[in-house]
């Protein structure tokens, strides 16, 4: 799961942004698929939760954001973090902030 909330660079929130991740192996990561979300839309104050699947096994990968603001057609990506991840319970959170330029 990745949760956090999307802002601008004067750190006012961004609602009506569609966010999505995708994550990439590291030298560490296991072989097979990087893991992948939903596409969500975030709230009025910015904020997200999106579920996240991985057909790995355990292993770390860099995470990938793609976010296409409200009323635009541009979609920006950015890493935002790099997270170790277990196919165990409980889930795997990774909680980041997004600052688009």
């Amino acid at each position: 799961m990745v949760t956090g909330t999307v802002v601008d660079a004067s750190d006012a929130p961004l609602g009506g942004a569609r966010v999505w991740f995708t994550g990439h192996r590291t030298g560490a990561a296991v072989a097979g698929p990087p893991f992948f979300s939903n596409v969500v839309t975030t709230e009025p104050d910015g904020a997200f939760l999106s579920p996240a699947a991985s057909l790995s096994g355990s292993g770390e990968l860099d995470v990938h954001a793609s976010v296409v603001p409200d009323g635009s057609s541009d979609t920006l990506r950015l890493v935002v973090g790099r997270v170790r991840f277990k196919l165990e319970d409980p889930p795997d959170t990774l909680t980041v902030t997004i600052r688009l330029p």
